[in-house]
């Protein structure tokens, strides 16, 4: 943003309501967002993300705005009651610490996967 001229004002006021908005979605708040779902990552998108159902595991990938997965066909927003006994999180082994993390990229898929 600085290179492309932005002040540091509208640096620092971006990255504030950034990192509101991360903690903000990020949180299990559970209620309806409405129209709001189609703009901005609400907590109602974002958590459906994180379900081991791979529907929702391939779904609502935007960071701050929803609208990209509206137009790109990522969005997905079922029924509270669709989705009430899947399981949260992604249902196979994921490694737990960093030099894991940044190794597992590279592990070989088999044909299914």
């Amino acid at each position: 943003m600085v290179l492309l001229g932005a002040s540091d004002q509208a640096v620092e006021i971006f990255s504030v309501v950034g990192s509101l908005h991360g903690i903000f979605f990020h949180s299990n708040i559970r209620m309806k967002f409405g129209s709001l779902n189609y703009i901005i990552n609400t907590p109602e998108m974002h958590r459906i993300h994180h379900l081991s159902d791979m529907r929702c595991q391939h779904s609502n990938f935007g960071d701050r705005l929803a609208i990209w997965d509206w137009i790109f066909g990522t969005a997905y927003l079922p029924d509270e009651e669709e989705i009430k006994d899947i399981p949260f999180g992604i249902g196979y082994y994921y490694p737990r610490h960093l030099p894991g993390h940044l190794l597992y990229m590279f592990r070989r898929k088999d044909k299914t996967g």
